[in-house]
Parts: C-alpha cells; structure tokens; sequence
C-alpha cells in the first residue's frame, strides 16, 4: 500500500520498547497505526475511520478523527498489549 505516514507522537510501552503512532489519509478514509522503531507496523490492526464524501474531511474533521483513532490505539497498546501487538 502506497502512502504518506506522518507521525502523530511516540511513547514508551511497559516493556521499554518505543512506539510512533502513525498515520495516513486517502480521499475519504484515514488510517492510524502504531510502528516500531524500524518502522514495521507493531499493531495488530489498523485503525480506520471513512467519510461517504471527501469533501467532508475538512482539516479539522482529519484532526478529531486522527485523535480519537490514535487515542484509542494508544490506550490498546498500554492496557492490552497481548491482544494488540503482533508477535514476531
């Protein structure tokens, strides 16, 4: 998949390993992730919300939805890291 991560911010796990939570947008949809320090997607999943028409993702929509997406994941990755994070 071809796109644009930009990093969103970066924090610790409880084990030391140091995590970004990424993301990209496409005309109507945005992605959010979390990526080690290699930059290998770390979470399971990809979170993602879409909007039926692009031009309904104003910046401010992008940013509401980038931070309820990512602070989801975040919480995920800190209180259920075994359900959230892939095994190597």
């Amino acid at each position: 998949m071809g796109h644009h991560k930009v990093k969103r911010n970066e924090f610790r796990l409880e084990n030391g390993a140091k995590v970004s939570i990424e993301y990209w947008v496409n005309a109507t949809k945005i992605y959010v992730a979390a990526f080690d320090t290699a930059g290998h997607q770390i979470s399971r999943a990809a979170y993602h919300a879409d909007v039926e028409d692009a031009a309904e993702l104003s910046p401010e929509l992008q940013e509401s939805l980038v931070g309820s997406l990512a602070n989801a994941l975040e919480y995920e990755l800190i209180n259920h890291p075994e359900l959230s994070i892939r095994s190597r």
